[in-house]
């Protein structure tokens, strides 16, 4: 739960508590990870954060950007955060972040703003949704292999992986969804 008191979690094992994590301002993005271990928050003021509600250890995440990030996703195993801010993506290793290596790994200028990101399951591509119609995969870890790319005839709103993680499904604002064998 987010509010203007900040970020309040709360777990239905046994007693009711709540544990609260002060944000310094109002909440962009917020994110799970797989494990239900970590959450990942970032706010308007720049501000990324990953907290591990039950110990209440925190790791500031850092990035070279202008606007504050709008949406995460991570990797199915947790070790791979991904995160947009307008024309921006950046991923960085949790891992690492938490032995004090918190820069972004990987960071890629977009041609349009983000609007979705997710994980390819068991895997470390990540599909890019845009508000041009732009849709591309990626690697979130350095490749030299060039990202696969499609243009859309309107902006993406949702992007879905199967459950055998051989298909990707992407809805755009004009009601279309399409559906596509990815096979890498």
């Amino acid at each position: 739960m987010a509010g203007s008191f900040g970020l309040a979690t709360w777990f239905a094992e046994g007693d009711f508590s709540v544990r609260s994590h002060e944000a310094s301002s109002e909440i962009t993005a917020l994110a799970w990870d797989p494990t239900g271990t970590f959450l990942a928050r970032a706010c308007n003021r720049g501000g990324l954060t990953v907290w591990n509600v039950r110990t209440n250890q925190h790791t500031g995440l850092e990035r070279a950007a202008e606007y504050p990030i709008r949406e995460f996703a991570w990797s199915s195993s947790g070790a791979i955060l991904a995160g947009a801010s307008t024309n921006r993506l950046f991923v960085w290793s949790i891992p690492a972040a938490l032995h004090g290596k918190t820069h972004a790994r990987f960071a890629r200028h977009m041609d349009a703003s983000v609007s979705r990101l997710t994980f390819k399951p068991r895997s470390n591509i990540v599909a890019v949704g845009r508000i041009d119609g732009g849709l591309e995969l990626l690697r979130a870890v350095g490749s030299s292999e060039e990202p696969r790319f499609a243009q859309l005839a309107a902006p993406v709103t949702h992007l879905a992986w199967s459950p055998h993680a051989k298909h990707l499904a992407v809805a755009t604002n004009s009601g279309q969804v399409y559906a596509a064998r990815v096979c890498k």
